[in-house]
């Protein structure tokens, strides 16, 4: 599945690293496993439901507990910048929000979205976009594009640097609708603005557009702290920074989200630290960030490697495995992004994460994605460590019901 052209660079070393730790965790979650069977072996039934059951749940427990270990002694890689007062002309960026918009409530949320990011973080060469997909349609064009599009632009009147990409639509068995949503979106605007093709796009509401060299893409619910796209620029700029094609915001939940006593539980992975907040245990001991879909990246670099890489609607989750092929750092500056206010939209937030995490496990028969991708989805586990508790009560209640019963036969 994977283009033969894109050749991957590592440190010395790295991958050494990421085989030792991955090795670590199943090594040692196999060996309780065998202990847990062994301890168990008087009643046969016992014995294999444990050996089948007991790896799901001290995986995620192994895994963090060997990230704990390990990150008393880990020193933090540090992410430099230049002392810049505004941006040169080549580095000229571009902030896009990919959103999807159904209707004229949701065209008029992700305008002022997109001028609350610019009001915030507007600058010599900063300009900013909205990348939209309407919803799909039996017909290419639907009779509500056209006024989606002048609600659109009308509310963006004056404001100079905030331009609009709206893709068409393509037939996809009996429907039209937008290729590939995200992934798609942010590839077909890349070669927009590499090669000056606009065929993609249905409707641009600024026609002279500016090539930049960097991109900034966030999700339609993230905000921004003032000059966070100038000082990520200025760590991209960087010397040390420019091996990275990308490098990912750091994301934390936002405040003023959480309207549910549900909500409320967040509270303590909010707001931001006075001083440089410490970077992860990935970016520390690999030296390799995780990419969630918030970042900057570099958009020469950014389309090489990644335009017609991948099968097309055989992706669902992108983000981590176009984090795996690129070079990926990992910024200090914070993306806030709002808190699941209930139970029902924090399992449907995790089912879409662990669905999209396993239909990856697909490209792991190309070696040279297998070690990146493992160590991004043991992060993804370490991401999920809140439930581990939920987990293992759930597992030991189980188990003990389980043997109760076998005792009794």
């Amino acid at each position: 599945y994977i283009n033969s052209g894109v050749i991957l660079t590592y440190k010395k070393g790295t991958k050494i690293k990421e085989t030792y730790f991955i090795l670590a965790v199943w090594a040692i979650t196999l060996a309780i496993t065998a202990l847990f069977g062994f301890l168990t072996s008087s009643n046969l039934a016992v014995m294999i439901v444990t050996l089948i059951i007991s790896p799901f749940f001290l995986l995620p427990l192994i895994n963090n507990l060997l990230i704990t270990i390990l990150s008393i002694t880990l020193k933090q890689k540090p992410t430099p910048k230049l002392n810049l007062q505004e941006l040169p002309d080549n580095a000229k960026t571009m902030v896009i929000l990919p959103t999807f918009i159904a209707d004229e409530k949701a065209a008029i949320s992700a305008v002022n979205k997109i001028k609350e990011l610019q009001s915030s973080n507007k600058g010599k060469n900063i300009s900013f976009a909205l990348l939209i997909d309407y919803k799909k349609s039996k017909y290419e064009k639907d009779v509500s594009d056209c006024d989606l599009n002048k609600k659109i632009s009308s509310k963006l009147i004056g404001f100079s640097d905030i331009n609009v990409f709206v893709r068409k639509r393509v037939k996809q068995g009996k429907v039209y609708t937008a290729f590939e949503r995200k992934r798609g979106a942010i590839l077909d605007l890349c070669e927009c603005l590499l090669t000056e093709n606009t065929e993609k796009f249905a409707y641009i509401m600024r026609e002279e557009i500016q090539k930049p060299t960097f991109i900034a893409t966030l999700d339609d619910d993230n905000c921004l702290l003032p000059n966070t796209i100038f000082n990520s620029v200025c760590r991209m700029l960087h010397p040390l920074n420019k091996k990275y094609d990308l490098m990912t915001f750091k994301t934390k939940y936002d405040l003023y989200s959480m309207n549910t006593l549900y909500g409320k539980r967040y509270y303590f992975d909010c707001g931001y630290s006075r001083y440089l907040p410490s970077n992860s245990f990935y970016y520390n001991f690999f030296g390799k960030g995780i990419y969630c879909g918030k970042g900057i990246f570099r958009l020469q670099e950014y389309y090489t490697k990644l335009n017609n890489l991948f099968p097309s609607n055989r992706i669902l989750s992108h983000d981590i495995i176009e984090g795996s092929i690129l070079k990926t750092g990992e910024l200090p500056e914070v993306a806030f992004e709002n808190a699941p206010n209930s139970i029902p939209s924090e399992i449907a937030r995790h089912n879409r994460w662990f669905k999209g995490d396993m239909l990856l496990g697909g490209f792991l028969k190309n070696g040279r994605i297998c070690k990146t991708w493992l160590i991004d989805f043991n992060a993804n586990i370490n991401d999920n460590r809140q439930y581990l508790v939920l987990y293992t009560i759930c597992y030991r209640i189980f188990y003990t019901i389980f043997c109760m019963y076998v005792a009794n036969d």
